[in-house]
């Protein structure tokens, strides 16, 4: 047990023998650990009763953020980006990334950091196309359809966030997207677990269950996890195919030839199978 430090002499003035001797044992007193009884400290604009009974959250509320954060700066110099948590749900670690808080589950994600210079918002959960570059090292996007004339390979995927006009946002590649409506009713499908999406045909931005035929390009896209007006959940894995172009034509029409061996043209009227012609 420490012992208790007299108190200064009074008899004497400071600097004789006896203040001397009561300063040092002062500093030994104070320097020595555990020495200082806690009830001797001045706890004047301080809700701290016991500093050995506060546990992390507890001091969150004297140095910032809310329950369940793992930070005890203030606010004002909290970074929410480059926050690295461990998802056991999904038996990986998230890392929060730029642009929002978007969360990438590492190891199994990929995300395309893009721009969009479109005029207007591109929703999250929007099939986008690469349209060009802005700078030296992002991708431009737009939402994009399965057109007779889509060239497969500049699909970039699905957003996994609401991308701003004029600014970056993540596209993903390969995982999963959560806060969607996956119930079809957008276009007038109702989708269930398991379905596999397409890039929709004729509606930029938007997928559909139903595989798109000839002429329009056929590119899966992804497949329901949950079902929900909100906060439903798609696995997005693109399989574009090369681009084939081809066709079947005919006439129904009699033709008449003007001059014997010479070249002339036919015409056809009736498209019975095309693919990009």
């Amino acid at each position: 047990m420490a012992n208790i430090l007299p108190p200064p002499p009074v008899n004497d003035q400071p600097g004789t023998w006896t203040w001397m001797e009561w300063y040092r044992q002062l500093r030994q007193y104070v320097a020595t650990s555990g020495s200082v009884p806690w009830y001797i400290i001045d706890f004047t604009s301080s809700n701290i009763t016991d500093i050995a009974l506060r546990d992390h959250n507890q001091l969150q509320g004297h140095q910032g953020g809310t329950a369940g954060e793992r930070y005890h700066i203030s606010s004002a110099n909290y970074d929410a980006a480059s926050r690295l948590s461990w998802d056991t749900n999904m038996g990986t670690a998230n890392l929060t990334m730029g642009y929002g808080t978007v969360n990438q589950q590492i190891g199994l994600e990929i995300f395309r950091m893009c721009h969009n210079v479109t005029g207007s918002t591109i929703p999250n959960g929007t099939p986008v196309i690469f349209t060009g570059s802005h700078a030296i090292d992002h991708l431009t996007i737009a939402p994009v359809a399965a057109s007779s004339s889509l060239e497969p390979n500049k699909v970039v995927g699905i957003t996994t966030q609401a991308i701003p006009n004029g600014e970056h946002g993540y596209v993903t590649w390969y995982g999963l997207i959560h806060d969607l409506d996956t119930t079809g009713s957008s276009v007038g499908e109702t989708w269930a677990v398991g379905d596999v999406l397409y890039l929709h045909p004729t509606i930029a931005g938007a997928m559909t269950k139903n595989k798109p035929s000839v002429p329009y390009v056929t590119l899966p896209l992804a497949g329901v996890i949950t079902v929900s007006s909100t906060v439903g959940v798609i696995a997005v894995k693109p399989t574009p195919f090369p681009r084939l172009f081809y066709g079947t034509f005919r006439d129904t029409t009699t033709q008449t030839i003007g001059t014997i061996n010479t070249a002339q043209t036919i015409t056809l009227n009736n498209t019975d199978d095309a693919s990009g012609v």
